[in-house]
């Protein structure tokens, strides 16, 4: 039974943080940038660099938790990231700022103490996996097939993510099936060359 428990916390958690992840990725870094200063937490001069590593952290951690790489490691970032998320969302709602959790990139809701309690059970269920051990996980291979295996499934998802908001090319989307051409239809005259 427990095997069935931490398969399904791992999917969802994990599955969040892939899906939260890729999110702000696909999202500008103008917007990276400024749901992260808009909490008022990060001094400037960081608000760049920690707007590209945190969407990439979370989708790394998410693919780690889904495959139990790293065992416990992969359970305790994920926890981590919860945790400093969730003391960020208290913070601003104690400062009655009005921003966005950033959960889903542009998709996120403003900040309530609904997400709070979210992440608190989020966080329980981490801990309750933390505290039983995971057991179907890849960690029955080495260190470096581990991370070889999450950088792969990092790089198609990425790679994914990138060509579902950038067409291939200008052309590509510009042709015109020949079956929707009308045959009466007055034909632009090519060139000779």
């Amino acid at each position: 039974m427990w095997i069935g428990i931490e398969l399904f916390v791992r999917t969802i958690v994990g599955g969040l943080f892939i899906a939260a992840g890729f999110a702000k990725l696909s999202a500008t870094t103008r917007w990276r940038q400024d749901w992260l200063a808009s909490y008022e937490l990060v001094p400037g001069v960081l608000i760049g660099p920690i707007a590209w590593a945190v969407p990439i952290v979370e989708a790394i951690v998410g693919i780690c938790l889904v495959l139990g790489a790293f065992g416990r490691v992969s359970v305790l970032a994920a926890a981590a990231i919860l945790v400093a998320v969730t003391v960020a969302v208290i913070s601003a709602l104690m400062r009655r700022l009005q921003v966005s959790c950033g959960c889903f990139g542009t998709l996120g809701e403003l900040i309530s103490w609904r997400i709070v309690v979210r992440n608190l059970v989020l966080i329980a269920s981490l801990a309750g996996l933390a505290r039983h051990g995971l057991t179907a996980t890849i960690t029955m291979f080495g260190a470096s097939t581990q991370t070889l295996a999450v950088t792969a499934l990092f790089a198609v998802v990425a790679l994914l993510s990138w060509r579902q908001h950038h067409p291939r090319s200008a052309r590509d989307t510009e042709r015109v099936p020949v079956a929707a051409i009308r045959p009466d239809a007055p034909r632009a005259e090519t060139p000779p060359q």
